[in-house]
């Protein structure tokens, strides 16, 4: 029973492992492309409205700067949404519930509903 239990501990070990360095390089790279991606933006800004300035198209202009960057963050969300569905813990959650379905089964585990007292 004790082997049984270490490598239920020895899996959500590994998992947690891979989860932090999943987390830190997520992060990591947010910061980075945000950083970088803040300069470019804001020199692409400075570029199209100084061209545009003394044109009768500087309104549109910056509306068209404003639907762009829009889009940008809208895609960016997604994207978001995307990594965070991702599950944590995938293997240990199957691997314990396949433990819990077996115990049952055997009648080795008997689970109590409600309140006894």
């Amino acid at each position: 029973m004790l082997a049984f239990f270490g490598t239920r501990a020895s899996l959500f070990g590994i998992e947690f492992s891979q989860e932090k360095k999943r987390f830190a390089s997520v992060a990591i790279w947010a910061v980075l492309v945000l950083f970088f991606m803040g300069f470019a933006f804001l020199m692409l800004n400075i570029g199209v409205l100084v061209y545009f300035w003394d044109t009768p198209y500087r309104g549109w202009s910056v509306l068209g700067l404003l639907a762009f960057y829009l889009l940008v963050a809208l895609v960016g969300v997604m994207k978001l949404r995307h990594h965070l569905k991702t599950e944590a813990f995938p293997y240990t959650k199957a691997t314990l519930k396949q433990d819990l379905a077996y115990f049952q089964e055997s009648g080795q585990l008997t689970i109590k509903e409600g309140n006894d007292e």
